[in-house]
């Protein structure tokens, strides 16, 4: 039953089953946004939905039916979550953005993005960029469900999602500036560039919510 929903929402979507082509259909640059600095990061723990692991988040801009819009990804560890590379706070950076030292290692990603109408649109994948119908429970869970745990596409995401936008809190930008000899000088410069400081993160959650509720 998950397979089939997922199916029918995936096809109504149009939503590809590689994550690569999938950024590009929905308007991002993807990989460029995180090389050149335009991508925006954020990482915490304490997410319920990872069961307070780590989680890592990127946003990139989007042209949408003619509208600018959002694509929010993240990215999320299984447990348990013991590899060093599975810290965000010591290894706070994706592959893209050039860094050869501080790249967090995932296994999954979750996907929010703005439909042409200003609604959104949710999207599973694996960390090799494959298209899944759910996700692995050792890596998120749905919290919300009272017949299971498992996520599923998109009846989960529209559960949990069902007002928009979960604002988050970075925790990396100022533990990485702060302990700014742990890492790489180019590492350090990365994340001042793509981790927003608090009040421009803000700003941005509260601009991606003002389009969704406008919609809704």
């Amino acid at each position: 039953l998950a397979a089939n929903t997922a199916g029918v929402y995936y096809t109504l979507l149009r939503v590809a089953s590689r994550f690569d082509q999938f950024t590009r259909d929905v308007g991002a640059s993807y990989r460029e946004d995180l090389a050149s600095g335009d991508a925006l990061l954020a990482g915490f723990n304490g997410s319920p939905i990872t069961e307070q692991k780590n989680r890592l988040l990127s946003r990139h801009d989007t042209v949408s039916g003619g509208r600018q819009s959002y694509l929010w990804v993240t990215y999320d560890v299984a447990a348990p979550a013991n590899a060093a590379t599975q810290n965000v706070f010591a290894f706070p950076l994706l592959r893209d953005t050039g860094s050869v030292q501080a790249v967090y290692n995932f296994q999954a990603s979750e996907a929010i993005w703005g439909l042409p109408n200003g609604l959104q649109g949710y999207a599973l994948f694996d960390a090799t960029g494959q298209r899944l119908n759910a996700a692995a429970q050792n890596i998120v869970t749905d919290n919300r469900s009272p017949i299971t745990s498992e996520i599923k596409t998109a009846v989960s995401c529209h559960r949990c999602h069902e007002g928009g936008l979960l604002v988050a809190k970075d925790q990396v930008r100022d533990h990485v500036l702060t302990n700014a000899s742990e890492f790489l000088r180019d590492d350090v410069e990365r994340v001042s560039l793509l981790y927003a400081p608090a009040n421009s993160l803000s700003a941005t959650f509260t601009r991606d919510q003002a389009a969704f509720a406008r919609s809704l």
